[in-house]
């Protein structure tokens, strides 16, 4: 590994922890809100931070809308990630939900059921 790289790997670390800590002192409610508005953070972490706070009848949907948006694929990775986490680690995998919306159309349609099946229908 080059000096470069391990600084730039260094930096990254020391940001995504002061924005992990940053959104952990936000009320859940306002995360979920960011999100709907499309400001999702720059590190990642946002998705986290609403899968240990949130429950999946508080963002289960909203997660949902976002795995469906033609968006950069790592947000829909990692909200992916935390919609799996709040399902209890359902039989998913994070690319299954987040690759090309074509390829993944059916897991989108299953997850769909599954969502109304435990949260009842999109409010």
């Amino acid at each position: 590994m080059t000096d470069r790289t391990v600084h730039w790997k260094d930096k990254w670390d020391e940001y995504s922890k002061l924005e992990r800590e940053e959104m952990n002192s936000i009320p859940p409610e306002r995360l979920l809100d960011d999100v709907r508005q499309g400001r999702y953070g720059n590190y990642y972490n946002i998705w986290y931070v609403i899968a240990e706070r949130s429950s999946l009848e508080e963002a289960g949907w909203m997660l949902f809308q976002v795995l469906k948006k033609d968006i950069d694929y790592l947000y829909r990775y990692h909200c992916a990630a935390a919609l799996i986490e709040l399902l209890g680690g359902y039989e998913f995998e994070r690319v299954n939900l987040s690759a090309d919306q074509e390829k993944i159309q059916d897991n989108i349609d299953r997850l769909n059921r599954i969502l109304i099946e435990r949260i009842g229908n999109h409010r």
